[in-house]
């Protein structure tokens, strides 16, 4: 899917190992590809206008502070889909 001399870059880690890449298809393309556990400034300032322009938003679940226990539990039994983000109008 990428154009000749084109970039796949990998950001964070996946939840499962990621599949082998098919090593015939980015040879004959010339393409690359690159991986980073974070982006950096420049990446996240070039990132955050285009995701609001196309409406890209990230799977979150919120929870007030008094939450956090309960939070924890399942981060630890592994029952937790996406990012707990805690309210900060509840931290009183």
């Amino acid at each position: 899917m990428l154009k000749r001399d084109g970039t796949v870059v990998i950001v964070g880690a996946p939840a499962t190992p990621h599949p082998s890449p098919n090593v015939m298809g980015l040879s004959f393309g010339r393409n690359n590809m690159a991986g980073s556990l974070i982006g950096g400034l420049t990446e996240t300032d070039e990132m955050l206008p285009l995701s609001g322009a196309l409406s890209i938003t990230p799977d979150i679940e919120r929870s007030p502070k008094q939450g956090i226990n309960a939070a924890h539990e399942r981060t630890l039994k592994r029952h937790v889909t996406y990012r707990f983000v805690f309210e900060m109008a509840s931290i009183k």
